[in-house]
């Protein structure tokens, strides 16, 4: 889920080789994010997320892939797009799988940042996600959903939206995925891709919020469908039923 588009200016993504991934003057505090690309807000995060890609990545004909989707500390290493060349060499893709891969690379080499944040349903947000929030739902005139204490409840955030919540930021976006939710059982790699990849992108390009979320139902469906689950058409999605919800994805 993704609420409406952030008022504030971003660069504009771009995908860039390895050989040319050039530190980007971001703004972010740390200097290592000033590389792009996508960010767990803790090592356990980085690592759920690259374990999300593999899931969707299991055939064996994509281990020399997997290979070069490694994370170092909590961010994701650039990959270098000969090496993939070689790795994908003499592989039979379809349409889908070349989707899939080339909007992973394009993402993990990106200079606009990509943060995600697994939380369970009974715990709450970090500092970092609860600011985000926090700012974003004052920049929209949105009540303040953070408790006493300083922190948003992942409970809060899943009797809003459901599983997941995208929030664009000024140099890209930050996603959350709830698990442990009562009753519901989406399977985990999809949901990261929904809002990292599928909100995410639109969100770092300050795409209108109906695009927006077609491209989170193509994503959605293009996961979906990699790993043989029933597709959907978004009536049950917070942005309703999208036009074409089976087309592919931005990859970038």
């Amino acid at each position: 889920f993704k609420f409406s588009k952030a008022e504030t200016n971003v660069n504009r993504e771009v995908s860039v080789t390895a050989s040319s991934a050039e530190a980007s003057k971001s703004g972010e505090n740390t200097l290592k994010e000033n590389n792009g690309g996508i960010w767990g807000i803790s090592v356990g995060d980085a690592n759920k997320m690259k374990d999300d890609i593999y899931k969707v990545l299991a055939n064996n004909k994509f281990v020399d892939v997997r290979a070069l989707i490694m994370t170092e500390g909590k961010t994701f290493k650039k990959v270098n797009n000969n090496e993939l060349s070689s790795a994908l060499a003499g592989k039979q893709l379809n349409a889908d799988e070349t989707t899939y891969i080339n909007m992973v690379v394009n993402t993990i080499n990106s200079e606009a940042i990509f943060k995600i944040e697994y939380l369970n349903y009974s715990g709450t947000t970090s500092a970092e996600g609860t600011n985000r929030i926090n700012h974003y739902f004052a920049t929209k005139g949105f009540p303040s959903i953070m408790t006493s204490a300083g922190t948003v409840l992942a409970a809060t955030i899943a009797i809003m939206v459901g599983e997941g919540l995208n929030i664009p930021t000024e140099n890209g976006s930050h996603s959350f995925v709830i698990s442990g939710i009562p009753n519901i059982t989406t399977e985990q790699a999809i949901t990261s891709g929904h809002e990292l990849f599928g909100h995410g992108i639109p969100s770092s390009r300050r795409e209108s919020d109906t695009t927006n979320n077609a491209n989170a139902i193509r994503t959605d469906n293009l996961i979906r469908r990699l790993l043989g689950l029933p597709q959907r058409d978004g009536a049950d999605h917070a942005g309703g039923k999208v036009n074409d919800p089976y087309m592919l994805p931005y990859i970038k």
